[in-house]
């Protein structure tokens, strides 16, 4: 029996990107990511899933069949670091609700000679007052283009709702605005993924998600070998068959000096009661290893990776 056909249609129109996804179809997508692409091996570039996307007229009648979702997403760029985007999706004409449990997002950015995903949270994505329309929330570690416009590669969102297939939505990704920290790493020399045919420390990426006045919060995530697939990090994680993730401990501070724990939760959001000032410090240690800024027994100057804020 022949497999069956994806009817996929993508428009690019002046205020949003649509994409049609058929009725009844399965598919397969599966990837890998990292927080540096020049840290790791990286896919290469054959590896990234394909743009289906060809360039269409406005969808008509017939892409609002009952039984197919329309998906949407609006021009405005995303920044490094933490980043929403709102989708909107569509059946039928109408809006459609309820669906933020089943929608699944993996980004992909392919660059000339190799590609890389990035972490999605596992609550991404929330369902907003307007119906039919969904904030994702994502965390980026580059841009897609520099600070003057220039493309360093293309930042795809892999977007599935439910069993049908996965269609391709391009965004921008800029560099963040300001001086603030969006992202830190750290790394045990004992802990490492193959890269470039040998081993390399695995990064632990450290996202600003919440800076208030009285306390911060970040997510975790770390990178899998071949850099698309970007876990978040929670105890009980697996990431080969020698290491599962069995004691998570983050700290922080403003001094220096004086360290708060913070509390993570399932989804890899740590919190500490501190009062904000800049810089802030965090510290990471897993299974009672010491996780510092170049990998190496800590010290001085790697025992933290340091947040420059604006309080």
């Amino acid at each position: 029996m022949a497999a069956p056909r994806l009817n996929l249609r993508v428009t690019n129109m002046s205020s949003h990107r649509i994409a049609f996804l058929s009725l009844g179809l399965l598919a397969c997508s599966s990837a890998e990511p990292a927080a540096h692409p020049e840290d790791h091996d990286a896919a290469p570039i054959d590896a990234a899933p394909t743009d289906a996307a060809a360039e269409v007229a406005a969808p008509d009648a017939a892409a609002e069949v009952s039984g197919a979702y329309v998906v949407s997403t609006g021009e405005g760029a995303l920044t490094v670091g933490k980043s929403t985007v709102q989708l909107r999706v569509t059946r039928g004409g109408a809006p459609a609700t309820g669906l933020a449990p089943t929608i699944k997002i993996t980004p992909v950015m392919a660059m000339s000679k190799m590609s890389h995903g990035n972490p999605v949270p596992v609550d991404a994505v929330r369902e907003t007052a307007t119906p039919g329309t969904y904030d994702a929330t994502l965390f980026f570690t580059m841009a897609s283009v520099d600070a003057s416009g220039n493309p360093a590669g293309d930042w795809k969102l892999n977007v599935a709702i439910g069993d049908q297939a996965p269609v391709s939505l391009a965004v921008t990704v800029k560099p963040a605005a300001g001086t603030d920290t969006t992202h830190v790493m750290l790394k045990n020399a004992s802990d490492t993924i193959a890269a470039m045919g040998s081993a390399k420390p695995r990064n632990y990426v450290i996202f600003r998600d919440t800076f208030a006045a009285d306390r911060v919060t970040v997510f975790v995530a770390t990178v899998l070998e071949g850099m698309m697939v970007w876990p978040p990090v929670t105890t009980g994680l697996k990431l080969t068959d020698a290491l599962t993730i069995e004691t998570l401990e983050l700290a922080a501070s403003t001094d220096g000096a004086t360290w708060t724990p913070m509390t993570c939760d399932a989804t890899a959001r740590c919190t500490a009661a501190v009062s904000l000032a800049s810089p802030v410090r965090v510290k990471l240690k897993i299974n009672g290893k010491d996780y510092t800024t170049d990998g190496e027994a800590p010290g001085a100057s790697n025992a933290a990776a340091t947040f420059k804020v604006t309080p």
